[in-house]
């Protein structure tokens, strides 16, 4: 058997078409950066706000414990002052 090879001749850009493509892909590459770039900054401020309602939200759970402890405390004493009268 005998086998015959093709070879397709390499298709030649010039130098002009070759530098329009690659401007191309660059600024896809930019847009790209760019577009994810920005939902980062979005999904870090985001993350910030949520992060800052969360610790607003501890302060004020850790208040109302604080507040919780102290009126049960009162309470306690109030009752053993009743039960050494």
């Amino acid at each position: 058997m005998i086998f015959i090879y093709y070879r397709k001749k390499k298709e030649k850009f010039t130098d002009q078409a070759q530098s329009v493509a690659n401007t191309k892909i660059w600024e896809a590459r930019l847009n790209a950066t760019e577009q994810s770039r920005q939902e980062f900054r979005e999904n870090a401020k985001v993350l910030s706000l949520e992060n800052e309602a969360l610790q607003r939200q501890m302060v004020q759970t850790e208040k109302d414990t604080i507040d919780v402890i102290t009126y049960l405390k009162k309470e306690d004493h109030a009752k053993e002052d009743l039960v050494r009268i």
